[in-house]
């Protein structure tokens, strides 16, 4: 090769070689990396299991990549883990279930994503409209109403209850007490909101302490999903099930097992494997600028209720609702979904 063809040939090897350095690779969303979401729950139980499942099952559908990041059940955790989640550049939405709407660092950090361009919704537990785009879950207030409805028909005479819950600021664990004690009305008096921290040991602890302080009490009332196996286990302990009347939230695999043994009177279930499914819909309609697309999901106010059914034992025939399901029927629900918890 003579001179001349030797550099002509170097040139155009030096020209390729900068094409190549300095060319961009596929945009996101245009045949490019999948966008990338994250859902960070308020406590960590087989409650989140039925939202795996949903996240699973809707990032295939639409695309994406989601990854479950299950919160201690702390302020402080769910603060490290968005302080976590806002340094992943490539981090596009997060869904949040709200320890705390009061708590100012877990707020302002969520203020921090959306300021940074990263699309934040409330899903199960909301937070202030400012700190949101959305929310999707149930309509905590109806809900606590209509298990309260299934109280007073339960205990007709009245009597003292007493509620256990994780969080008693947390908002969801707000409305569904308050929702529970206008529909159980004026008869039925909640005489204590005992609250554990989301601890598991100490929810059954609080269970003991209230079936050996208030031996006039006539129902328990367990407002978020631990609850309900904590307070089956302390009352059979106990031998005080023909004593009381036991009317929870959601259902746990334990909480399954003993609706189906009759050990539970009713148990109001929500549905987190939609929740989970409608949020990373509503993410990937906003990171792609669908605005119709989000509409369709929350509407304009930008609220979806998923809904909430009454589940009880097959031989139950004292509770009465438009929104009763028979243990039976529930559980094949369940199982044509894969579901172990709802």
């Amino acid at each position: 090769m003579n001179s001349r063809k030797y550099w002509i040939v170097m040139a155009c090897a030096m020209l390729t070689t900068l094409a190549c350095s300095t060319s961009k690779g596929p945009e996101p969303g245009a045949g490019g990396a999948r966008p990338r979401f994250v859902f960070i729950s308020n406590s960590n139980s087989p409650f989140w299991d039925a939202v795996r499942v949903g996240l699973d099952n809707a990032a295939k559908e639409f695309n994406v990549e989601v990854e479950l990041m299950r919160n201690d059940g702390s302020t402080g955790g769910q603060i490290r883990r968005l302080e976590q989640v806002g340094a992943q550049r490539e981090v596009k939405g997060v869904m949040v279930s709200v320890v705390e709407p009061s708590a100012s660092g877990i707020i302002d950090q969520m203020k921090s994503l959306r300021a940074k361009g990263v699309h934040v919704i409330a899903v199960d537990s909301d937070g202030p409209m400012e700190s949101r785009e959305a929310y999707i879950g149930t309509n905590n207030l109806e809900a606590g109403r209509n298990l309260g409805k299934a109280a007073a028909q339960l205990l007709p005479q009245g009597g003292k209850v007493i509620a256990f819950v994780g969080i008693r600021s947390a908002q969801n664990a707000q409305e569904r007490v308050n929702g529970f004690k206008e529909g159980a009305g004026a008869k039925i008096q909640v005489i204590d909101v005992m609250e554990d921290s989301s601890d598991v040991n100490k929810a059954r602890r609080n269970v003991a302490a209230a079936l050996q302080n208030h031996r006039d009490v006539k129902m328990l009332v367990g407002i978020w999903s631990y609850n309900a196996p904590a307070i089956v286990d302390e009352v059979k302990a106990a031998g005080k099930r023909s004593k009381l009347k036991l009317v929870t939230f959601d259902a746990e695999p334990n909480t399954l097992l003993a609706l189906k043994d009759g050990m539970l009177d009713v148990t109001a279930v929500q549905n987190p494997y939609r929740m989970a499914y409608l949020g990373v819909k509503v993410l990937k309609a906003m990171v792609d600028g669908d605005q119709p697309g989000v509409t369709s999901v929350v509407g304009e106010n930008g609220i979806k209720d998923t809904g909430v059914r009454l589940v009880v034992p097959d031989d139950s025939k004292t509770v009465t609702s438009e929104f009763l399901v028979r243990f039976s029927d529930f559980k094949k629900d369940l199982d044509a979904k894969g579901l172990t918890s709802s």
